[in-house]
């Protein structure tokens, strides 16, 4: 069952996944919101499954005549196995699924905090937040990045256009980061009453690029932890340098495959960034909690992230317009 349900996940994800990359009349915007919600869809769906095998593992072996609870026996989920197995399996249900669906987490639980009360008024602030948030970067796209990338066909220097990039990047970023991981999942923890609305931390206070990686996005870290880190490092008995390294591969050629699709070219400019903060990780260590690892961050956040979006916008505008890719260097 296990082998069958990784496979038909694998199958499905990658299938549409190539549906999207090989479409030739979908727009780039359009690309990224449907493998968007595919990813989505891809970590809740795994979550669901992998939390409820170890819930029914929890829930059998308490069934199990000879079996003896242990005090303090912990599993890589949750402490204590009898309050894994409360709800199982009377948690299987239409609604529990949906509920899950809904509720802006990619980690599966049998329970979450709710809130009973909801507030319109909350929900209509966050679409107006929303809206405004979208049309702004249009307008930013529109009436700044277009131009830009026109000067490509004009063949003007790179070294002329990439310093006009950091302005409507970085604004477009940050812009897009507050509608994904704040508007956007504080307005269906409203209409769902999901309580736990902790989506991202003081990233901007980082020191250190792994502590950058686990406060700037927690739905996703949240689910790398439990389900690759400690699942290996618990279930597969690795070491806690290969749960590590096994988990930021992944990350890192999820990461590598969003943008593929997005741009519809294999570039692995953001992996090659992302490699090099294994290296940063051990210099970065002595600079913990100071002023200067925070300025050599923010650095890499100006530079990394407006490069990254600058040599993939080019390269596809090069050779997706300009067959064979005919741009001057």
């Amino acid at each position: 069952m296990k082998v069958w349900q990784y496979f038909v996940e694998c199958v499905l994800f990658f299938y549409f996944s190539y549906l999207i990359y090989a479409s030739e009349t979908v727009w780039i915007s359009s690309r990224i919101f449907m493998f968007f919600q595919i990813c989505i869809h891809y970590f809740k769906m795994n979550s669901y499954f992998k939390m409820n095998r170890d819930y029914r593992e929890a829930w059998l072996e308490s069934q199990a005549p000879n079996h003896k609870p242990k005090d303090g026996e912990d599993t890589p989920y949750t402490s204590g196995t009898q309050s894994m197995a409360s709800s199982y399996p009377k948690n299987l249900n239409y609604k529990d699924f949906f509920m899950f669906l809904v509720h802006p987490t990619f980690t599966y639980q049998d329970s979450y905090p709710l809130r009973a009360e909801r507030s319109w008024k909350t929900v209509f602030f966050r679409l107006l937040l929303i809206f405004i948030s979208i049309n702004g970067m249009y307008e930013i796209m529109q009436s700044v990045t277009i131009p830009l990338i026109a000067l490509f066909y004009e063949g003007v220097d790179t070294f002329d256009v990439f310093p006009q990039w950091y302005q409507p990047i970085m604004i477009t970023f940050y812009v897009g980061f507050f509608v994904i991981f704040d508007f956007a999942p504080n307005l269906y923890a409203e209409l769902s009453g999901f309580a736990d609305r902790q989506f991202y931390l003081d990233f901007w206070n980082a020191t250190t690029f792994d502590e950058y990686s686990r406060k700037w996005n927690r739905l996703v870290h949240e689910y790398l932890q439990r389900h690759f880190y400690l699942e290996y490092l618990i279930r597969y008995k690795c070491t806690v340098f290969q749960a590590i390294f096994i988990t930021f591969i992944f990350s890192a050629l999820f990461h590598e495959m969003f943008l593929a699709v997005s741009f519809k070219r294999v570039s692995l400019y953001l992996t090659s960034l992302q490699v090099n903060q294994l290296l940063l990780f051990f210099f970065f260590s002595k600079l913990k909690g100071t002023v200067l690892g925070n300025m050599i961050w923010w650095f890499g956040q100006l530079f990394g992230i407006t490069s990254v979006a600058y040599n993939y916008v080019r390269d596809y505008q090069n050779y997706t317009f300009v067959k064979g890719g005919k741009f001057t260097p």
